[in-house]
This record gives structure tokens, sequence and C-alpha cells, in this order.
């Protein structure tokens, strides 16, 4: 798992986040088609985001991702997007 800094101007950052969700009542709806397209979902959400994604894994009913953000993004904007 690869660890960089951000260098801005002013400021030197290494945020990273683990966010762990699931499916509703634990259903093991993540497989197949499901899980590629969320896979890509993940993968296109984080470059719009410039977040870089450091690991993730999907499984039938939980989901742990997770990223190395910028500064400038809270948690909230980064799972609500």
């Amino acid at each position: 798992m690869r660890q960089s800094y951000r260098h801005k101007t002013t400021s030197v950052t290494l945020i990273n986040y683990h966010f762990v969700w699931i499916p509703r009542r634990k259903r093991k709806v993540l497989i197949g088609e499901v899980e590629s397209r969320l896979l890509e979902l993940i993968r296109e959400t984080t470059q719009n985001l410039d977040c870089e994604v450091l690991a993730v894994e999907i499984m039938p009913d939980p989901v742990h991702l997770f990223l190395n953000c910028p500064p400038t993004l809270a948690p909230d904007q980064i799972m609500f997007r």
C-alpha cells in the first residue's frame, strides 16, 4: 500500500480514511455484475474527487474502502457523492 504525501505551497498532508458500509439488513447482494459496477463507480467517483484508492475489498455484504484524500474534503463530502 503506497502512502504518498500531498504537497501544496503552504502545507504537506497525509489524510487516509477507512470507510465501511453494508447493504440494508446485511443482504448478500454485492456479487457478480453488482460488484463490478460498484468497483467501477468507486474508481470513477474517487478520480473526480482527487482521492486515491489505497485498498478496496467488496465482499457479498460489507464493503471496505481505504482512501487517501485531500484536506479540502470532509468524510461526509466523500461518502455522499
